[in-house]
């Protein structure tokens, strides 16, 4: 068998490296590109997404605990009035012995 100049690369197909080199740089960028901006399109909506979630799981708990919040703020409120015994104080002086 005698070797193909071509280096047995499959018939019509151009030699690595040459052939359209400028429409495959341009193809190269125009796929980057769009790769990118549905990157970020993406990154937004799962962002927007998780938002919705976290405020959604957050209403749920504070709806769920909103009773056991206003007891415990009613027992914050009976503490604040403290329970003081009036009387007066009478220093002793130390026992010199």
């Amino acid at each position: 068998m005698v070797p193909r100049p071509d280096h047995g690369l499959l018939p019509g197909l151009p030699p690595p490296g040459g052939g359209a080199g400028f429409l495959r740089k341009v193809a190269a960028v125009v796929t980057g590109t769009v790769l990118v901006v549905l990157g970020i399109a993406f990154s937004l909506v799962f962002v927007a997404v998780a938002a919705v979630g976290a405020v959604a799981v957050w209403g749920y708990l504070a709806w769920k605990t909103r009773a056991l919040r206003r007891t415990l703020d009613d027992g914050r409120a009976s503490a604040a009035v403290p329970n003081v015994i009036e009387g007066v104080a009478v220093k002793l002086p130390d026992d010199p012995h």
